[in-house]
């Protein structure tokens, strides 16, 4: 036999040889992810809450709470300040973001899930702002609203 045809077979050996090694790594790798499915509430373990960001705000803070065993489900868990519910706006199973209502009052934070529930160590401090207005004029500079008397 050629040389040449001798050299050919080995390299078409050796690159069929890398083909079939990429393919039996690429079908183990398939073969080993499986779909998560998800954090689950376990109705066993107690609620926690580890922490809370920001500690102080005004009506429409956003708080991200971070703790444990959070459920998912929006319709199954209520988190309250002062008695005063907090708009869930996000969930995973370690971590909530709420909105403070308007005049919340500062206080410990509430997280309820069915009959359990676990409160804050830390405080929320709200923040009272104000809103300045104009409440007579024209809006502007020099002008008066009654222009026409003289």
């Amino acid at each position: 036999m050629d040389s040449s045809f001798i050299n050919m077979y080995k390299i078409m050996k050796r690159d069929i040889n890398a083909c079939l090694f990429i393919a039996a790594f690429l079908l183990v790798m398939i073969a080993g992810c499986k779909k998560e499915e998800g954090f689950k509430h376990d109705d066993s373990s107690p609620i926690t809450i580890d922490k809370i960001l920001p500690e102080k705000g005004s009506g429409g803070t956003e708080i991200l709470i971070n703790g444990s065993n959070f459920t998912t489900d929006t319709s199954k868990i209520k988190v309250s300040l002062n008695g005063k519910p907090l708009k869930v706006i996000g969930l995973n199973g370690q971590q909530l973001m709420v909105i403070v209502p308007k005049k919340a009052g500062s206080g410990a934070i509430t997280v309820t899930i069915g009959d359990k529930s676990v409160t804050s160590t830390a405080t929320f401090t709200y923040e009272y702002t104000r809103t300045v207005t104009t409440l007579a004029g024209a809006g502007v500079a020099g002008k008066t609203d009654r222009s026409d008397v003289v």
